[in-house]
């Protein structure tokens, strides 16, 4: 009985957050690299000019996170060894490479104010065993740093979030 009471209550908290319309696309950009380097005043005036590195026109990835301790720069492989070069004197604590960027471009205009969604996306991946490196988030986008290998299992899940929010309308 208290089994049914719990899951009758779990089940309409994710009706109230499924209101959500996930009606948008998906982008995938491949060949990603994410550099972690401790934060340090010499990091922070090279982040400056880090911009100069990329090629934005061309569609190129470049995110930087700044968190209290240190900074996660996301990047195409292809600007690796001279990121490296770039980031010559600072303490490198991690550089991953083999990742994707899969994002998801809300066409709502509620993706900030509506609880919950980042949270179900974030559970839906975990659920299929899919490790997330990095969430980069702006007012209509949500962005997963993922390994390469769960690349097309992350999209077929996040195109069941985001292709089963059209079938609804």
């Amino acid at each position: 009985m208290a089994l049914r009471r719990c899951g009758e209550e779990l089940e309409s908290r994710q009706k109230r957050v499924s209101r959500f319309n996930f009606a948008g696309e998906i982008l995938m950009k491949t060949n990603i690299a994410d550099f972690t380097v401790a934060k340090a005043p010499s990091l922070m005036a090279k982040l400056r000019t880090i911009f100069n590195l990329v090629d934005f026109e061309r569609g190129d990835t470049l995110n930087v996170i700044l968190g209290n301790n240190e900074a996660s720069i996301i990047i195409n492989e292809k600007y690796g060894d001279k990121l490296k070069n770039f980031l010559a004197g600072e303490k490198i604590l991690n550089r991953e490479e083999g990742l994707i960027a899969l994002s998801i471009v809300f066409t709502a205009d509620d993706f900030l104010h509506t609880p919950g969604v980042i949270f179900n996306a974030v559970r839906k991946l975990a659920w299929n065993n899919i490790n997330i490196y990095e969430i980069v988030s702006t007012m209509t986008e949500l962005t997963f740093i993922l390994h390469s290998r769960d690349s097309m299992k992350a999209y077929d899940v996040l195109y069941g979030l985001v292709g089963g929010a059209e079938k609804k309308k």
